[in-house]
């Protein structure tokens, strides 16, 4: 088991490589956006969305049982094993997939991308597939051995490499193609570095053992349907609205999802942390230590979450004045759009949180069956509500999808588990909440400055508000009080 000092540092580093990926998505979107306009950050747009749902195909959800049955003190020669006999499945499916590609290319380049002048973006994205189906499984490898810290720090170099190079070229050139290549290019780079780390840890190239990729599909067939379902979920609007109107609505609806993925952040570095950890505690009938980590962590997290949507009512529009050449009509879209979706997070945040319970619980069926329910009811909503209303109708369809996934997986979950969502502290997060919104409401917001001023302050007064209203317990506000009397002492 991880000691929690153990998980607390696994989680700081899975933390840090997304803030990177989050900080180096919004320079490069914000890039494309000023630069090239919102055309062009369709186009970006679909490539990566697309580079990640024939990514989930080619890989049939094999590294989702890396981190189920490959943790803990496995021989090497046994994970070598694994490694190379799940690589092996995947070099041959995305084979498979490149061959069918090719023969349709022309009415796939149209469906994606417009024109055939755009054909060149399916070349770049063959690379990028291949490349991201090993690295999917070179980090559950890792993440399984609990080699977090190095993922994070190639995680990091990588991100920052990449938004250099992309940013260079923009000052030479107005042309998508440089930043499409310099992005499937990391792909590359990231499989490299990976497998010299796996190979010094020796990890390496073995017999393939067909046994093991029967074992390893088997199970990863039986989420196969949620993982499609949440690409479906998360991504699926895009070609639709791509279907009702044009590569360019893409790009301005997109940025909204782009900027709301900060919330996300704290989130997905629990949960792909506590996923391993919150199995060994079931598995050795240690519950009320693993229902002590997952109440913790779900009381922070909404308190942080709800803070970080009250910021982006207050900054999104601004944000989008400064950093886009849309025109008004499509900012006062796009932040719409931005608001909508940013409520929709904390409830897709919720979900996914929650679906450690059944992954721990191995209902990975009826999970299965949760996020074919929610991609259904965000499909069905997003074919009524984007002819009707337009391409805020996606972001109502997934505001609602989002809820309806949230509501039954929690009350699913409480049935096994005493989870806790107290009124009180519920409450407090809001009183909270309202007076940091008073505190930054009437600010003028005109310079990137003026909106990391807002941002800065609104965390310090949020925080400062939920230690004085009785937020935390004796407990926390005793380490609280000590970790401010060290940072204090380093700076005298």
């Amino acid at each position: 088991m991880l000691t929690r000092k153990k998980l607390a540092i696994d989680i700081f580093f899975s933390f840090l490589s997304p803030v990177i990926q989050n900080v180096s998505n919004l320079i490069i979107m914000f890039l494309i956006t000023k630069k090239l306009g919102e055309l062009q950050f369709g186009l970006f747009i679909q490539f990566t969305i697309t580079l990640n749902l024939v990514s989930i195909v080619v890989c049939l959800n094999m590294g989702h049982g890396i981190g189920r049955f490959a943790v803990g003190q496995l021989a090497n020669d046994v994970l070598s094993k694994i490694f190379t006999s799940i690589i092996f499945s995947v070099f041959i499916t995305t084979t498979l997939t490149f061959f069918v590609a090719y023969i349709f290319s022309d009415k796939i380049t149209i469906f994606l991308f417009d024109n055939l002048s755009n054909k060149y973006i399916l070349y770049y994205l063959f690379i990028a597939i291949l490349f991201r189906g090993f690295n999917y499984q070179n980090r559950a490898v890792l993440r399984a051995q609990r080699y977090v810290k190095i993922i994070s720090v190639i995680d990091i170099f990588i991100f920052i490499i990449l938004t250099i190079a992309i940013f260079v070229s923009s000052l030479f050139t107005q042309n998508i193609s440089y930043y499409i290549l310099f992005s499937a290019l990391s792909e590359v780079v990231f499989a490299l570095l990976f497998f010299i780390v796996l190979h010094t840890k020796n990890i390496r190239f073995s017999k393939i053992d067909f046994k093991v990729i029967s074992f390893y599909l088997k199970y990863g067939l039986t989420l196969f349907f949620a993982t499609i379902s949440y690409w479906i979920v998360n991504s699926s609007d895009r070609y639709i609205i791509k279907h009702f109107f044009d590569v360019s609505m893409v790009g301005v609806y997109s940025i909204g999802y782009t900027i709301t993925n900060v919330i996300l952040l704290i989130w997905n570095a629990f949960v792909s942390i506590l996923y391993n950890d919150l199995s060994f505690l079931y598995d050795s009938k240690q519950i009320e230590e693993l229902e002590l980590r997952f109440n913790k962590i779900l009381k922070y997290n909404v308190a942080v979450t709800i803070a970080m949507i009250s910021g982006l009512f207050i900054v999104s529009k601004p944000l989008l004045i400064l950093f886009t050449k849309f025109s008004k009509e499509n900012i006062t879209l796009a932040d719409n759009t931005l608001k909508i979706v940013a409520v929709a997070t904390l409830f897709y945040a919720l979900f996914l949180y929650f679906s450690n319970i059944l992954n721990i619980l191995k209902k990975v069926n009826l999970l299965s069956l949760f996020w074919l329910i929610m991609g259904g009811i965000n499909i069905a909503l997003n074919f009524i509500l984007i002819p009707r209303i337009g391409v805020v109708g996606a972001a109502y369809a997934t505001l609602i999808s989002f809820f309806a996934g949230s509501l039954i997986i929690i009350f699913y979950s409480i049935k096994y588990f005493k989870i806790v969502f107290k009124i009180d502290w519920i409450v407090k997060i809001i009183i909270a909440n309202l007076i940091m919104i008073s505190s930054i409401y009437f600010i003028k917001l005109n310079s990137l400055l003026s909106i990391l001023f807002v941002a800065v302050l609104g965390f310090i007064v949020f925080s400062i508000s939920l230690y004085f209203i009785n937020f935390f317990d004796e407990n926390e506000k005793i380490l609280i009080k000590k970790i401010i009397k060290k940072i204090i002492k380093k700076q005298g």
